[in-house]
Order: C-alpha cells, then sequence, then structure tokens
C-alpha cells in the first residue's frame, strides 16, 4: 500500500471511487483494486456503502453501481444518460464553432469546458478536434461580449421588466428605446432581443450585439393575451429575422431538394404537383424569405401574392441589368 493511500480517510477514498465511476467509465473488481491500492473485498464492500448512500439521498433517481454480469466490469447506473457522451460534447462544439455567435473570449471559456469534459470521457481525439476547429475560428466584424447581455436581459423577459435600450441601428444612427422584452431569438450568426415599444402593434428585433448600452428598470409591464409573443410559431414563419406583417405565399418549384425547400419553410405545404414541378404554400413574415428565394436561382417562381410577385420580378429585373 502507498504512503498516499495511508493516509487517506475512508471517506476520501469512498470520494475517489465514486469519482472514478460517476464519469462513465468502468472497471473490474482488480482494476478499482490496484487503482486504489486496496483490496477487493474493500473494493465490494465500498461499493455497497456507496450504493446505500446513492439510495438514501434520492431513492427515485435509480442511480446505482453494478457489477455487469456479462463482462463483470463496475459501472455507475442513471447518472450517464444526465451526462455528455462523446457524441453529444462533439455535436455541442461544432454548433458553437460553426454558428460564430461569440466573442472568441467567450468562445474560448466555454470550449475550455467541453475539452475538460472530453478528456474525463477518455475521448482524447474529441478534444483534439474541437481545438482544431477552434484555432480556425473567425469571429464577426463586430466582437462584442454576447453572455452578459444575454443573461441579464433574459432576467429582464423572465422578470417581466421594462428596458431602456441605446441602440446602434444599420445606418449608424444611434436611437433611444424603452421596450417590453419578450425573447430572446437566435438566427444567422447573431442574437435578437425581441421586444414592444408602447404601443405593442408589432415586436421589434433588436441585434444584441448593436445595442450599446442597457439598462433594466424596476418598472414592470403586462401584455394582453392578444399580444403573447410564440417565439415556436414566429420561429417557423420568419427569415433572416426581417420583421413585417404575416403573408401567405405561394411558389412553383422544380429544384434539385425539395427537402430543403421544407426544411427552410417549416409551414411549407405541397398543395399540387405539376409534371416535375411542386406548388408550395407557406406562411411567412415579413419579406426575409426574398434573400432565400432569390438564392434558389431559375429553380423558383413566386405566384402569389401578386405584388410580392411584382417585387420580384422588379428585383431580378435590376440584377439582370447589372449583368447587361
Amino acid at each position: 500500500m502507498t504512503e498516499e493511500n495511508k493516509k487517506m480517510s475512508k471517506a476520501e477514498r469512498l470520494l475517489k471511487l465514486y469519482n472514478h465511476l460517476q464519469g462513465g467509465k468502468r472497471y473490474t473488481k482488480a482494476e478499482l483494486a490496484t487503482e486504489m491500492d486496496i483490496d477487493e473485498r474493500t473494493v465490494q464492500r465500498d461499493i455497497r456503502i456507496l450504493n446505500t448512500y446513492l439510495e438514501d439521498i434520492d431513492p427515485h433517481s435509480g442511480v446505482y453501481i453494478r457489477n455487469n454480469p456479462i463482462d463483470y466490469h463496475y459501472e455507475m447506473i442513471g447518472r450517464q444518460e444526465e451526462n455528455l457522451n462523446s457524441g453529444e460534447i462533439l455535436v455541442l462544439a461544432k454548433i458553437l464553432l460553426e454558428s460564430r455567435a461569440l466573442e472568441k473570449e467567450e468562445l474560448d471559456h466555454i470550449i475550455q469546458k467541453l475539452v475538460r469534459y472530453s478528456k474525463r470521457q477518455g475521448q482524447e481525439s474529441i478534444e483534439q478536434y474541437i481545438l482544431s476547429e477552434k484555432y480556425h475560428y473567425t469571429e464577426l466584424q463586430n466582437n462584442s461580449k454576447r453572455i452578459e447581455p444575454l443573461v441579464n436581459l433574459a432576467q429582464a423577459i423572465s422578470g417581466r421588466r421594462k428596458v431602456k435600450l441605446e441602440y446602434i441601428k444599420q445606418n449608424e444612427e444611434i436611437v433611444e428605446r424603452l421596450v417590453k422584452p419578450i425573447s430572446i431569438m437566435f438566427s444567422e450568426y447573431y442574437f435578437y432581443l425581441i421586444a414592444y415599444l408602447k404601443d405593442e402593434t408589432k415586436p421589434i428585433m433588436y441585434r444584441i450585439d448593436r445595442i450599446l448600452a442597457y439598462e433594466i428598470l424596476e418598472e414592470g409591464f403586462s401584455l394582453s393575451e392578444q399580444n403573447r409573443f410564440e417565439e415556436g410559431e414566429i420561429r417557423k414563419r420568419i427569415q433572416f429575422m426581417y420583421p413585417g406583417e404575416l403573408m401567405t405565399i405561394k411558389l412553383r418549384f422544380w429544384g434539385p431538394s425539395l427537402e430543403a425547400l421544407l426544411d427552410r419553410l417549416p409551414t411549407a405545404k405541397i398543395v399540387e404537383k405539376e409534371g416535375e414541378a411542386y406548388i408550395i404554400q407557406a406562411e411567412v413574415y415579413g419579406k426575409g424569405v426574398k434573400m432565400w428565394l432569390l438564392s434558389q436561382a431559375n429553380y423558383i417562381e413566386v405566384l402569389e401574392p401578386l405584388n410580392f410577385r411584382e417585387e420580384m420580378k422588379q428585383t431580378i429585373e435590376q440584377m439582370f441589368k447589372l449583368y447587361n
């Protein structure tokens, strides 16, 4: 027995054993005995003590340590489902890196935590992949901090408290607004604060990185039932966070990927098939969808509404003149 483990109290030994198992790793009795520098009978006794403790602190959790009857490895059952596995760590890292949503220092802080977690899971290859991706990370042009205002504005939303904003518009005009914040959304690189002004006619979208300063006031607010904001419903109908009135569009589509269109427009429905083409109907807010429709080259024709069809036609004619 090593000098270190001679000095280790029973409580310290149990804590070390628990930490070995709770990260999702599996050990034989002999491996645990060697790792802990104790005999195998003590391993069994310590496992029984830990299982009693786990049962006592939360009898309904279903968490316990078992000796797998197939390969005789000790493993913790139940808790692993609450932990991130290597695939989940990779998915989170990829989404975070590809979104380019965070300033580099904020990103580094989160990535370091994911890397530490992947080490706990014994996934050195995941760690290397994440760090390689991080090396090539490119910040957005506006590299202001995101996390702190997100947290503070989320608290204002939860507490139904008004917020005073100092905001820089796309034309670089700086304005002040007193708003009723109702939601935070993310789309195409940016976080947005969704808020009502005093009249509550329709929600306004403020890019959070363009908020120069904000003050969360003590003054509260309430919303009428008709102005209750359904984030999921809005998200299905809005493109590129362009606000506007709700409209129903009808399209003729004959491109190579119908699936891509249906994914881009979650409210889209196929109402008719004409040879190789599909007639699609969808509800959308504003004209943000126009940007995506123009990206589909000669595979889409807008049919309705007629004023939107005419607007598309004029835009295409103006584009044609640039290349004529």
